[in-house]
Order: C-alpha cells, then sequence, then structure tokens
C-alpha cells in the first residue's frame, strides 16, 4: 500500500468513526467527501432524523434538517455545506454560519488558495452573491455560480436583469448586456476572462469586453491555452463545424453528430488541441482540426488528458454500464463502475487511473 493510499484509509476510517471506536450503528453515512490529497475526509452523517459533518474524526458545527453541497478547501483544511434548518438555509463553514441565514442557497465554491468562500443567496424573486459573509455587487433577478480567478483575488459571476444578461466581475458590470451569458472562465495566468454570449439566434465569444470571434449557430467547446496566451474554440455553422484558434480556422471543417461538451483540451506546450466528435456509432479524436484514422465505438467519450510531453492522449470511455481507459488509442485493461479524472502521477511520467469497481476505489499507474 502506498503512503498516500495509507493516508486516505487512515482519514476515512477517522472521519467515519472506526478508528476511534466512536461509530454508533444508528448513524447513517450519506456521503463522504476526500479532498485532492486524500489526507483529510469529511463525511455527512444521519442520526435522529438529523444530519451533521464529520471531518476527520470530528464533528463539524450544529445538526441540521438537511445538509447538501459539501466541499473541502482545495488544501483540504476547510469544509464548507449547504444546510437547512426548517425553512431557512444557511452556508456552514467550518462550523460557523456564513452570512446569516437566506431563504434558499446555493452550493459554495471555495477559491484556489482555500482562503475564500463564495455563494449565490435567494431572498424573495431576487438574487445576489456573497463572499466571505459579505454581498458582491447588486441584486438581481439571477445570477450564476461564482467564479473565482486562479489567484483567489476577482471573482466574476454571470448575472441578469429582466431580459437581459451581463458578467460581473468584483461587484462591477464588466460586460455589454446580451440575450444570454454563460459562466466566465478566466485564463490560467488570471490575466483574462472570457465568456460566451448569445445575442437573437448566433453565439460568440467576449474576452476583456471585446467579442473576439466571429457569430455562430453553436459553440460547442472553447477554452485557454495553458499559457492563457490563446483562445481556441469549436464552431457549428448551419452547414458545417471546425476548430478556430485566435479567429484563425484549424485543419479541415466537417459534420459531426455531437462533439463531446467540454473535451477541447491544449497540450502542456500550447501547440496541439485535441477534442472528440461522434458521427454515427464512432467517435473520433480530432488534432489541430484533422480527424485520426482510428475510430472508437462507444456511447460516452470524456476527460481527455495529455501527457505531460504531449505525446500520448488519454480519455475515458463508456460502452454499456462499464468505462475504460483509451491511451495511445489503444484500450487499457480494466473496467470500471464509476470513473474519476485522469492525472498525470507526481511519481514519474506515469498516468494515474483512478475509478470505482465493485463499490471500491481503485488507483492504476501506467507508463504514458
Amino acid at each position: 500500500m502506498t503512503v498516500s493510499r495509507k493516508i486516505l484509509v487512515a482519514a476515512l476510517a477517522a472521519a467515519i468513526g472506526i478508528a476511534g471506536g466512536c461509530g454508533k450503528r444508528e448513524e447513517k453515512v450519506r456521503r463522504v467527501i476526500t479532498s485532492k490529497d486524500g489526507a483529510s475526509v469529511a463525511v455527512v452523517k444521519k442520526s435522529g432524523g438529523k444530519e451533521f459533518v464529520v471531518r476527520d474524526g470530528a464533528r463539524v458545527g450544529e445538526k441540521y434538517d438537511r445538509i447538501s453541497g459539501t466541499t473541502l478547501s482545495p488544501d483540504g483544511r476547510s469544509v464548507a455545506f449547504r444546510a437547512r434548518s426548517g425553512k431557512k438555509q444557511m452556508i456552514v463553514r467550518d462550523g460557523v454560519v456564513i452570512g446569516g441565514e437566506y431563504n434558499q442557497v446555493a452550493a459554495p465554491t471555495f477559491a484556489p488558495d482555500g482562503k475564500s468562500l463564495a455563494f449565490v443567496a435567494f431572498s424573495g424573486k431576487k438574487t445576489f452573491v456573497v463572499k466571505d459573509g459579505e454581498r458582491v455587487g447588486e441584486t438581481y433577478d439571477g445570477a450564476g455560480r461564482p467564479v473565482f480567478s486562479p489567484d483567489g483575488k476577482s471573482l466574476a459571476f454571470e448575472a441578469s436583469v429582466g431580459e437581459k444578461a451581463f458578467i460581473v466581475k468584483d461587484g462591477a458590470r464588466v460586460s455589454d448586456e446580451y440575450d444570454q451569458t454563460w459562466s466566465p472562465v478566466f485564463s490560467p495566468d488570471g490575466k483574462s476572462m472570457a465568456f460566451e454570449a448569445r445575442r437573437g439566434l448566433k453565439r460568440f465569444l467576449v474576452k476583456d469586453g471585446a467579442r473576439v470571434t466571429d457569430e455562430y449557430v453553436k459553440i460547442w467547446s472553447w477554452g485557454f491555452s495553458p499559457d492563457g496566451k490563446s483562445l481556441a474554440l469549436i464552431a457549428m455553422t448551419e452547414t458545417h463545424s471546425f476548430l478556430v484558434r485566435d479567429g484563425q480556422q484549424l485543419g479541415e471543417q466537417f459534420e459531426a453528430e455531437v462533439i463531446q461538451p467540454m473535451s477541447l483540451v491544449f497540450s502542456p506546450d500550447g501547440q496541439t488541441i485535441a477534442f472528440a466528435a461522434q458521427k454515427g456509432d464512432k467517435w473520433f479524436i480530432v488534432k489541430n482540426g484533422l480527424w485520426e484514422p482510428r475510430t472508437l465505438r462507444a456511447e460516452v467519450v470524456h476527460g481527455m488528458v495529455f501527457s505531460p510531453d504531449g505525446k500520448s492522449l488519454a480519455f475515458w470511455a463508456r460502452r454499456g454500464l462499464k468505462w475504460f481507459v483509451i491511451k495511445k488509442g489503444e484500450r487499457l485493461p480494466g473496467d470500471y463502475d464509476r470513473p474519476s479524472p485522469l492525472k498525470s502521477s507526481p511519481d514519474g511520467p506515469k498516468l494515474l487511473i483512478t475509478g470505482v469497481r465493485v463499490g471500491r476505489t481503485a488507483r492504476v499507474e501506467v507508463p504514458w
């Protein structure tokens, strides 16, 4: 058993109440959440009709009628959740209610450094965003889930008043009004912010307040390059789809019934853009706008990731009820009931595969 695995098992046992002998048969485990490094575990339990959270073996805060949206901060040091008591809802962080009680709240979001916490709250028919207990911006008819910049210093979200939608950053409107907007995305370096917008039947991307693409019938997927300097999207007109990078079409136009949503991924050096496209019952991998000759029969393709050197590509695929991994066009041994994101192992040039098999978490490392 690896060190990280031992840490996870010990933390999980402590959180559920096995290691310390505090387990009670009348307590039911509703959900288990682990930190990214596996060192911290939060468990939502139910006892006597009430729900509560246990983190690393100790109860966090009070008991409530209902708990949901439980999340650990990226560094694993803090836990937050949405709680309901009677007709009121609230966000609780490390046992402390943040901001007060509301008619309704959405699940909380941590900043990347774990220091700040934001969420959407509802009062009557109005909506507003709360960050660290204070309102951010105005009161709106609607607001989307808040997004933090990579350094955690800025907070942005989509909002609407009447029939018009716009983007709010750090409490101020920073865009024109549109018929519809989607959640904003910060570039990896945090210097730029972009979002998808719609006017009439046409969609386009807006970056740093200015429209940076043509208008399209649909935008299948889009994203920033790793250095934040380039923006790519898979666009669709009335007849074809194609890949666009910084306003220039890459590769060929093609017909596709489905482009896997949010599947567009850059290689680490930003030179290659890949995504998955479906035609009939076959999936194809497209790199820089060119379709690779190999095909894959599957219902779903998900979670594409490049190796650190950009030479290999791996992703999950599902056929029937079973998930499996494709690497360099070949199916790897092993089926899973539920997949977790593919990652490069910190111990060397290996692909880390994590998934659930028959109710247990399985971890496998294979060479890239």
